[in-house]
């Protein structure tokens, strides 16, 4: 693999793991700030603390990428 590619490849799982987080935030945004989204989900901290898992996994990942 050229430089140019890894360099693209890498650039692309930035971008995915920056959507990934801009996700998690904005359900995390819903869930405290819109009750109506609540009412969906019996296992309300589950679902919360699955959010909050997905922004972790991203944010871990784009630290590893951008520092690496």
């Amino acid at each position: 693999m050229t430089k140019q590619i890894f360099d693209r490849v890498k650039l692309a799982l930035i971008k995915k793991y920056e959507a990934q987080a801009d996700g998690a935030r904005v359900n995390l945004d819903v869930y405290t700030n819109n009750m109506v989204g609540v009412g969906e989900h019996a296992g309300m901290i589950e679902t919360i603390e699955q959010e909050y898992q997905k922004l972790d996994h991203a944010l871990s990942m784009l630290d590893t990428l951008t520092n690496n």
